[in-house]
């Protein structure tokens, strides 16, 4: 069975209603006959006239309505003729939400555009011409208010009215969740596996990886395969804390050497190894940190067996300036004065908690 297109169309021109209002007119003459047909079984006794009675307003009401839309649909192909559209007088447009996507076969859509020309028509646009039916279906129980003129050719409109490739995929995004493995379903094609099979057994990795389904781009010779290629947060200028902080750690280390460097460096430099080891998580979270404390200094013993008082702002202020000497990134040095500047104080109050090593006697 041939796949019913995604219609966002308007209807195509005369002749091709009146083509829909000759099959309309065949129809119409097949229903009349079924009637009557019953009708005189009915009289001659052939059909049961109870069950009959029970179905036949409604075959009635369905051939009334069939002729409704068929003189909707003439009048639409008139003015389609002259080249008019078929909601007649277009009015300014109200604020719209976007386009609403349906599947829609052409004729479905032509059947919905004569029953709203109808029904202005008639004029059940306006309250007054409402029935309780009307009125429940058009306001939802009176959920709404209902369309007035104005509203109909709008919707109209939009019916019958191209919407950009764009828009309809918004819609689309918001409305249906439609995502990219969406797409690729749509648009994958059988003779892409060969390509996909390849570039799976040969080409994935830890940083490389195909989709079940995916798309190629075929050239004479050969073809691309999307698929995915991992970046790490470094690659993409995104860090960690505290992966940031290690960077800063593994700059400044070679620097301690150098004339220029104190004990106090190296000091600060081996609390700050100990520090991205094993409070990694904390830095990494540290926004949502609230301590409870005041900021205050930690105490650091070093190998020696000597204790160091200092706030941790300060040492890692100290240890960013021995890393630019020792080759930091300027992005990685930005964001390293960024993070000093935003949760010095915080860092200040939570490790001189947290971070309180065990002081061992030197034998």
């Amino acid at each position: 069975m041939a796949k019913k297109e995604l219609l966002s169309i308007p209807i195509a021109n005369a002749a091709k209603i009146a083509e829909w209002v000759d099959a309309l007119a065949e129809i119409l003459d097949i229903a009349r006959s079924h009637i009557t047909d019953i009708e005189t079984g009915v009289q001659d006794g052939l059909y049961d006239k109870a069950d009959n009675d029970k179905t036949l307003p409604a075959k009635l009401a369905a051939v009334d309505l069939i002729d409704e839309l068929q003189s909707a649909l003439k009048q639409a192909g008139v003015t389609l003729a002259a080249g008019q559209h078929p909601s007649a007088l277009k009015q300014p447009s109200a604020s719209s939400a976007g386009p609403v996507v349906c599947r829609l076969q052409n004729r479905q859509l032509a059947t919905i555009l004569a029953a709203l020309c109808f029904y202005k028509e008639v004029g059940r646009a306006d309250p007054v011409n409402r029935d309780e039916t009307n009125v429940g279906m058009t306001t939802g129980d009176g959920a709404f208010a209902a369309l007035d003129d104005a509203g109909i050719n709008e919707l109209c409109e939009q019916l019958a009215c191209p919407a950009d490739k764009e828009s309809v995929l918004q819609s689309l995004k918001v409305h249906m969740d439609l995502n990219l493995k969406d797409c690729l379903n749509v648009f994958a094609d059988d003779g892409d596996a060969p390509f996909v099979a390849y570039a799976r057994e040969h080409l994935a990795s830890d940083d490389v990886a195909f989709d079940d389904v995916t798309i190629t781009s075929r050239g004479d010779d050969g073809g691309f395969v999307l698929g995915w290629l991992w970046v790490g947060n470094d690659g993409a200028d995104l860090f960690r804390h505290s992966a940031l902080l290690e960077s800063v750690f593994n700059c400044a280390e070679p620097v301690l050497s150098l004339p220029g460097s104190s004990e106090i460096d190296q000091v600060y430099a081996d609390w700050l190894e100990d520090l991205v080891t094993n409070y990694a998580d904390e830095l990494d979270e540290i926004k949502d940190e609230a301590p409870s404390g005041s900021p205050g200094p930690v105490v650091w013993q070093d190998p020696d067996g000597e204790l160091h008082e200092f706030l941790p702002s300060t040492a890692l202020t100290r240890l960013l300036e021995l890393a630019r000497q020792g080759g930091l990134s300027p992005a990685k040095a930005e964001k390293t004065q960024l993070f000093c500047s935003t949760y010095g104080v915080v860092l200040d109050a939570l490790l001189s908690i947290i971070q309180v090593p065990e002081i061992q006697p030197i034998s």
